[in-house]
């Protein structure tokens, strides 16, 4: 569990940093922000906290997609 959140560190970072001077300063704070994020009933994990960091991951990888498709757009 500790790899996982040390990874999670890391990869929030990287992507933080490559989001600097592409991205808007909300879609930013928008993803920096999401452990303020309530985790939805249902998620399904072997414990509490697997369930939240999955469900942060996801939510964070889908946030990511949505930023990196609004990049793109104003690059083409």
């Amino acid at each position: 569990m500790a790899a996982f959140v040390e990874d999670l560190g890391t990869f929030e970072a990287d992507a933080l940093a490559a989001m600097q001077g592409a991205a808007t300063q909300t879609d930013i704070a928008w993803f920096r922000d999401l452990h303020l994020w309530k985790v939805e009933h249902g998620v399904v994990a072997y414990n509490k906290d697997h369930a939240l960091l999955k469900a942060i991951l996801d939510e964070k990888l889908r946030r990511m997609y949505t930023i990196a498709q609004q990049i793109e757009t104003k690059i083409r």
